[in-house]
């Protein structure tokens, strides 16, 4: 038997980490936590995976001498073990096992199993280089992900590996797998296409807002994830909620119709659609059962006031409590403020002033109906999602991260940073 025969390489490297993470997963017997676990981290390396393996090609780290099933000039079964291998498995593994000695484990094992391919991996003169980048953005994020699901740790960190992952798979690597397979080709930029693809950028950037705000709320207010096996453990029914009832899917739906059209491919955009039939009845059945059992009747009198796919253009209250916005009265910015969004009737919100509150807060505070306390840009973003779509819409994108720091830089810039309130007098 030739040890170096192609398709014994390849047949290896696919069901060898197959092998080992269906026995892994038989002797764990995992709980549902652990099982999602190693299925994000898989995800993780299957969107991460085809980025590694660009930048490697480009680079000159290493490349693939395959024939039969290769996309991209990747070996599909060397793309998918490769996935199970640095995502499930180390999962399943090393469940309780120091961080550090995993990474080393892991490193140590590529660096033995990379030469050991030949000839399917061909590797550069700085394949090591290579392989320190594959282990930063895959299989160290990969098994932290699923680590993290694991133990139900850090929770706004995993959530957003999720969210990398999946939309690196839904608008990178399915859109990809469409546009090859169907005798297209991936986008360039050039001087033709540049204009084209920045605006189609910014229109991308602007539908992911929506989406980003959906799962920011998640975290937030209902102390979950996206992921159906990691999900929130309080009904969502704030930020964009208030207004959709499917802000995720509704975003995820545009995001692809918008990479069809960058990549100049209707089939991509098929997809997209047959994404939103999928989400509208197998997913919304599910869905609808799940979050009925566990959250009626509270689930029932929102879903009655808010629909699937089409916004509201006035938010719903679903609660019979009200969020507070706290101002300094004797601000006049701060009360000129209040007065312009009284006069737009924002529903569920009192505006209140900060003067005589204990302790006295320094900046706009908002007090959400769960007590969850928002101040300064972020609480006037949270007010506007108390008036209607088009300025909810700016609410969640100041209260991004990142966008939230730097709009609050901006406006303590120009004048608008912490205050002291006036102190009463005593009699």
């Amino acid at each position: 038997m030739n040890l170096r025969d192609p398709a014994l390489i390849r047949g290896v490297i696919l069901f060898l980490p197959l092998a080992l993470a269906v026995g892994l997963w038989r002797w764990r017997q995992p709980d549902r936590r652990l099982g999602a676990g190693a299925f994000l981290a898989s995800a993780w390396m299957l969107s991460a995976g085809l980025a590694i393996h660009l930048v490697a090609v480009r680079a000159g780290f290493w490349h693939y001498d395959a024939r039969g099933a290769v996309w991209l000039g990747l070996p599909v079964d060397v793309y998918l073990g490769w996935a199970v291998f640095w995502g499930a498995v180390p999962v399943l593994a090393f469940r309780r096992t120091n961080v550090a000695l995993v990474v080393a484990a892991m490193a140590i094992a590529d660096l033995v199993l990379m030469p050991a391919a030949y000839p399917v991996v061909r590797l550069g003169p700085n394949w090591l280089a290579g392989e320190a980048i594959a282990l930063v953005i895959g299989a160290l994020p990969a098994y932290l992900l699923g680590r993290w699901t694991a133990e139900g740790v850090h929770l706004a960190w995993r959530t957003i590996l999720q969210s990398v992952a999946f939309s690196g798979l839904a608008l990178g690597v399915l859109p990809a797998v469409i546009v090859t397979r169907t005798g297209g080709s991936l986008p360039t930029v050039d001087n033709k296409s540049s204009g084209y693809l920045a605006v189609g950028l910014q229109v991308v950037a602007l539908i992911a807002i929506v989406g980003l705000s959906a799962v920011q709320e998640f975290v937030q207010r209902g102390s979950g994830t996206p992921f159906p096996w990691d999900p929130p453990q309080r009904i969502v029914t704030t930020g964009p909620y208030a207004y959709l009832a499917n802000p995720m899917q509704a975003s995820m739906t545009l995001l692809m119709l918008a990479v069809g059209a960058i990549a100049h491919s209707w089939w991509v955009a098929a997809a997209a659609i047959v994404s939103a039939v999928f989400s509208s009845g197998l997913a919304a059945w599910h869905e609808e059962g799940e979050l009925t059992r566990r959250f009626r009747p509270a689930w029932d009198r929102y879903r009655a006031e808010v629909r699937p796919w089409l916004p509201r253009w006035r938010p719903a209250v679903a609660s019979e409590k009200t969020a507070r916005l706290y101002f300094a009265e004797s601000c006049t910015a701060c009360s000129g403020l209040a007065r312009w969004l009284r006069t737009l009737e924002p529903l569920g919100l009192d505006l209140l002033p900060a003067e005589g509150l204990e302790p006295q807060p320094r900046r706009l505070t908002y007090v959400g109906t769960d007590g969850a306390v928002d101040r300064g840009v972020r609480a006037l973003g949270r007010a506007l999602e108390h008036v209607n779509l088009a300025l909810a819409f700016i609410g969640w994108t100041i209260r991004l991260p990142v966008v939230g720091e730097f709009v609050q830089l901006l406006t303590d810039a120009v004048g608008g940073g912490p205050r002291e309130l006036p102190q009463p007098v005593s009699a």
